[in-house]
């Protein structure tokens, strides 16, 4: 049986999450995932597989809350070690972290290397030593791998093609749509049921997220006379921003929540809006559809795939704040008409498999 290695984020995130519910669900599947696995992760993670007696699991300490650690020679000599004796066949990187990038700087033995990018181009907030990381790897992969991508979406397959990697990963770049977040999804309510918010925004609060378009829009509303119930969760950096909010009366949670807190509230709304700006990938639109949720989101290209979904997705000018304005109204008068969604196309089981099949192909 072959062994592939499994990098991943150090941090407790959604994509932290998400790579410990991949794991889970491949570790499930027997025979139909014939492979040998081993799992690299740093201090956010490093409990999250307890459960599992039989993975073999190597902590690494390293993460960007201590970036001292990086600049520890024992660490560096422990995990080169570590790789140079995992005999892995292929590796498996699951973010843009640190840990990541050093599994594919000291593994230049092991030549299938595939990658899940949720960000082929970083958010503009991203810090210095992540942006620092993703242009190494951009001279590294191209110098030393054939690899084989896997993105969320057609938009970003293009992106990975033509504007990341170029013409020489044309063709190796598959689509694997993201799966909800499995931590966020309750019991599921129908359309119809009683859910006592109207709006709801969750996610960090930054400028990418078109945030200052949300408050605008809200003033609109508030102006036309509207009295929706609105709530806003997410660490927000700029108090001034977060002021407006408190100022329309939007119930702010400026704080990091647990998934219980911020699965009842999801549960509890009618529409979910996702102003971005810009952006390439994200879990919060398949979390809010499959949670009975209808979604206002812009026009940026990510979120062009969900337009299907119409009326349940309404999409706004991105720049347009009446716009925004417009489609929340009517996407709360809509509440409850649309196509059945099926729930089971965001499951992290079905995300998993298409994920395994990969893993099969590239022995």
């Amino acid at each position: 049986m072959t062994k592939v290695l499994f990098c991943a984020s150090s941090s407790k995130s959604p994509i932290g999450d998400g790579f410990v519910e991949l794991v889970e669900e491949l570790s499930s599947q027997g025979e139909n995932f014939n492979k040998e696995f081993v799992v690299v992760v740093g201090p956010g993670l490093r409990y999250e597989f307890d459960h599992l007696p039989h993975l073999r699991v190597f902590f690494l300490n390293m993460s960007n809350d201590r970036k001292s650690s990086y600049l520890n020679i024992y660490y560096w000599l422990r995990y080169s070690r570590f790789l140079a004796r995992c005999n892995a066949t292929s590796l498996f990187i699951y973010s843009n972290s640190p840990i990541c990038f050093l599994a594919r700087f000291f593994f230049f033995a092991c030549r299938i290397l595939i990658i899940w990018d949720h960000d082929p181009v970083l958010h503009p907030c991203e810090s210095f030593l992540n942006k620092l990381i993703k242009n190494l790897d951009k001279i590294l992969i191209r110098s030393f791998y054939r690899p084989r991508f896997i993105v969320a979406s057609s938009y970003l397959k293009s992106l990975t093609e033509t504007v990341w990697f170029g013409p020489i990963f044309k063709n190796r770049v598959d689509v694997v749509p993201f799966p909800a977040i499995s931590a966020l999804s309750g019991e599921i309510k129908t359309f119809g049921s009683n859910r006592p918010i109207d709006i709801l925004f969750f996610g960090r609060v930054e400028p990418y997220k078109g945030v200052e378009n949300l408050i605008a829009a809200l003033q609109i509303l508030d102006m036309n006379g509207s009295t929706f119930r609105v709530e806003v969760i997410g660490r927000g950096a700029d108090k001034h921003r977060n002021a407006k909010f408190r100022n329309l009366s939007v119930n702010f949670t400026d704080d990091y929540v647990s998934d219980e807190f911020l699965s009842k509230k999801i549960i509890s709304s009618r529409v979910c809006v996702f102003p971005y700006t810009s952006g390439t990938g994200t879990q919060t639109v398949p979390t809010a559809l499959a949670n009975g949720c209808h979604v206002v989101c812009s026009d940026i290209p990510s979120f062009s795939e969900y337009l299907a979904f119409h009326p349940v997705v309404r999409v706004a000018k991105h720049d347009v704040p009446s716009d925004l304005a417009e489609q929340l109204e009517l996407s709360l008068s809509d509440f409850g008409v649309g196509p059945s969604i099926d729930v089971s196309d965001f499951s992290v089981d079905r995300f998993a498999r298409n994920i395994s099949e990969i893993l099969n192909e590239v022995d």
